[in-house]
């Protein structure tokens, strides 16, 4: 068996806050999740990252396409519902302008 290097820890590393959700994610009285505040914006990269770590470490091709695929349609979600919240928001009155004579 041989040790990991450096690159590999430093590939690994990120991944590591994952892990708590990997395992327990199924549990019913695993509450303390935070489901509600993981936003797309964080989620989809980080599905991307895993993807490449996925990767790098050899697994199997299935198991990193269908990370790139989730990756990519989390990141495209969060793009579009980032736009349209943009989209929404009110136009903001330009303040008065203090040289004009009213």
């Amino acid at each position: 068996m041989e040790s990991m290097s450096l690159v590999d820890w430093l590939v690994l590393v990120p991944l590591i806050p994952a892990f708590p959700f990997l395992i327990t994610w199924w549990l019913p009285w695993e509450r303390w999740l935070p489901w509600q505040e993981m936003t797309e914006s964080f989620l989809g990269p980080y599905l991307l990252y895993a993807a490449f770590a996925a990767w790098y470490f050899n697994f199997g091709g299935w198991y990193v396409l269908l990370m790139i695929m989730a990756g990519t349609g989390v990141s495209v979600y969060a793009i579009v519902k980032h736009g349209s919240q943009k989209e929404k928001r009110p136009a903001q009155s330009e303040p008065p302008n203090e040289h004009e004579p009213s």
